[in-house]
């Protein structure tokens, strides 16, 4: 006779697609952090306000993935969620209306590949501290050996769609 193990019905929250969130919101800042540091010298062959804009961009993007991975809170998601979507929110009218300042002013900007790239992986910030802060508990420490699968296959893709993306559709 042949005995069967109790099948649990509960969802873990860390290590599980639910779990999946708070480190998306850091590795997919430190992704979109690594597009803007490609682009930017680019930008400052444009003009220094461009190559400004970027360098900070990049710069604070890169130390909330730092921040996030490391002390994550529900301040800090915040500030990353807002500051997230106010870049997408920039690239949507530079794209659509103009460019708001800079000798480019008044045109609207063509799109390319590593501004998608990058567009999208602000895209991923925002959906995932949302998904974080609609839960009521509290932030939890990370541990790299606590993520999911689908955060490791986010830096998969996101590590080959960089380079990827850079050899063959590079900015201008």
């Amino acid at each position: 006779m042949a005995t069967t193990l109790p099948v649990s019905r509960t969802l873990p929250t860390v290590g599980s697609h639910r779990g999946a969130a708070l480190p998306l919101v850091g590795l997919g800042s430190a992704a979109a952090a690594c597009v803007h540091f490609v682009v930017m010298p680019e930008h400052f062959r444009e003009a220094t306000i461009y190559g400004l804009f970027f360098a900070i961009a990049a710069t604070m993007q890169l130390g909330f993935a730092v921040l996030t991975l490391a002390r994550p809170s529900r301040s800090l998601v915040r500030a990353g969620l807002a500051g997230n979507a106010s870049v997408v929110l920039l690239w949507l009218c530079t794209r659509t209306l103009a460019i708001p300042l800079g000798p480019a002013a008044g045109t609207t900007e063509a799109v390319s590949g590593l501004d998608v790239l990058a567009t999208s992986f602000e895209l991923v910030i925002v959906a995932a501290a949302i998904t974080t802060l609609r839960r009521g508990n509290p932030i939890p420490s990370l541990r790299p050996s606590t993520w999911s699968p689908s955060v490791w296959a986010f830096l998969v893709v996101a590590a080959t769609a960089i380079p990827i993306t850079t050899m063959t559709w590079p900015p201008d």
